[in-house]
């Protein structure tokens, strides 16, 4: 094995979870790997589509990327490809005239012969939403777990909308949704983590765990959890990833140095966060699309009008794509501290600091190590009456 093979983080994990890291991984390694085979989609959708341009995409932890483009012509399409294991992916389209599209996450795996069919007279604004996908294993787990989180996801949509409805408004009603919603997120995962204690061989399984291993503060734990899959799954693409996201997570948690970054402020010039050594630093990802981040900038602004002139400094990371709507957001809510942006995560919150929701923040002690994490409401303004 070649030591580029072992990705840098190894090198800084607490001993005992990283001799179990390593365990896993000579075992994954012992696994063969099976060869790519040709996969096929087709597509069959309604031939008012024809002449748009329809996506096929891959999903990873890092974000999506493009595999392939096609046109729709009568009233079908299709992709082929070669995997060697399942992936992720999604087929998306933007109407010409504007007035639809549609979007539908699914799997790929080798050897499959997928058909995608566009359900009939749907109206809904995901024109793909509800198309049926046959010819997929892993897309048929999916679609079970789909099943059984469809009812708390409409419960979760009617409260979005009436907290858009809402917006920039404090009161008793919108607490209490926000207290109704926290409680739906919290239904969400326990359906989620019941579905994969049942499947631990399913895909989708370690897909979803994945995605929900955002900072474990146990990487111990968190690995003994990721034992439970198959030897297949940990041998996987999506295993060695998982692994690597445990192994990363022993730079996050409390006691540890912050990794250290740099990125662009509005003004175009470089912010680095070990600039602010010698201080408390509250870092805080964010994005102006981010309905609840931006619900909690009210509390960030009194703790920084408190504690600003006391050692306290705040470093806002947008994970916006889009820089006017990033600087808008920031003059529409009069944020008064340093800004930096990160389009799409892609070089700083998704890959070092794990983000895989919003809003997450890191307070930091004077020596740049981490003495809170993701502290929302007034819990900021606690943490630093304890130190300040």
């Amino acid at each position: 094995m070649k030591n580029r093979a072992l990705p840098g983080f190894f090198f800084s994990i607490h001993p005992f979870v990283m001799k179990k890291l390593l365990t896993v991984l000579m075992l994954a390694g012992c696994i063969a790997g099976a060869s790519a085979q040709e996969y096929t989609i087709r597509g069959k959708v309604s031939p008012a589509l024809n002449g748009n341009t329809i996506h096929l995409d891959k999903r990873t932890a890092a974000g999506a990327f493009r595999v392939a483009s096609t046109t729709i012509s009568n009233g079908a399409f299709t992709f082929k490809g070669k995997t060697a294991e399942p992936f992720a992916a999604a087929l998306s389209f933007r109407s010409k005239q504007k007035n639809g599209a549609g979007y539908r996450l699914f799997f790929i795996d080798k050897g499959e012969q997928i058909v995608f069919e566009q359900r009939e007279n749907n109206t809904s604004r995901n024109m793909f939403g509800d198309a049926l996908i046959s010819g997929s294993a892993v897309s048929k787990q999916w679609d079970e777990l789909a099943a059984l989180r469809q009812p708390v996801e409409d419960s979760m949509k009617i409260i979005d909308g009436q907290l858009v409805k809402l917006f920039g408004i404090k009161n008793e009603v919108t607490d209490e949704l926000w207290r109704k919603q926290a409680a739906l997120q919290q239904k969400m995962k326990r359906v989620t983590d019941e579905f994969i204690s049942r499947h631990p061989d399913y895909f989708v399984s370690l897909y979803e765990f994945r995605a929900g291993l955002n900072k474990p503060e146990d990487p111990a734990a968190a690995l003994g959890l990721f034992k439970r899959f198959s030897p297949e799954l940990q041998a996987s693409s999506l295993g060695k990833a998982t692994l690597g996201a445990i192994g990363n997570a022993t730079k996050l948690v409390k006691g540890v140095p912050a990794p250290v970054f740099s990125a662009v402020n509005p003004q175009g010039q470089q912010v680095n966060l070990g600039s602010f050594k010698g201080k408390y630093v509250l870092v805080d990802f964010w994005a102006s699309w981010c309905h609840p981040c931006r619900k909690e900038f009210p509390h960030l602004i009194k703790a920084y009008s408190r504690f600003k002139n006391r050692n306290f400094e705040i470093l806002g990371v947008s994970l916006d794509k889009d820089l006017a709507a990033w600087k808008a957001a920031i003059a529409k809510d009069k944020i008064s501290w340093p800004q930096v942006v990160d389009p799409g995560g892609l070089k700083i919150g998704k890959p070092i600091y794990l983000i895989t929701s919003i809003p997450q923040n890191y307070l930091l002690d004077p020596s740049g190590n981490i003495i809170g994490i993701n502290l929302r409401g007034e819990a900021v303004e606690k943490e630093l009456e304890k130190v300040l």
